[in-house]
């Protein structure tokens, strides 16, 4: 078994600016990263059982308030994608995974997910 990950997290904010009755401040944030792993034998011959990576990705911008009564954040605009694929060897050459993402804008979200199944020994998409 041999693996690596990496994660970034960059986030900023802005000072707060107060009106009558209410704060606001701006915020910017972006995360991205990966897994990597896999699963390899060496007898008899050198074989990759399974091999998976994963990667993410998000981004966004928005405003902090707080008012005497309540306080909360919303995201004017943000992006999020994420994936997954995994290969494995046995017993036959498939890859499997998935991939989501969403978009925000003014607080409202749209999303989709899909699966990947495709059997590399038969060159068809697996139900």
């Amino acid at each position: 078994q041999a693996g690596i990950a990496m994660n970034v997290a960059i986030s900023a904010q802005s000072p707060w600016i107060e009106f009558t009755g209410i704060k606001v401040r701006g915020f910017a944030y972006l995360n991205f990263g990966y897994n990597a792993s896999t699963s390899i034998s060496w007898d008899p011959t050198f074989t990759i059982n399974e091999a998976t990576i994963s990667a993410w990705l998000s981004a966004g911008i928005g405003v902090d308030y707080e008012t005497p009564a309540t306080s909360g954040s919303l995201t004017l605009a943000g992006i999020s994608l994420s994936g997954t694929l995994t290969y494995k060897s046995q017993p036959e050459s498939e890859l499997h995974g998935s991939m989501s993402g969403s978009i925000t804008v003014i607080g409202f979200n749209l999303g989709f997910s899909t699966p990947i199944n495709y059997s590399l020994s038969q060159q068809q998409i697996m139900n």
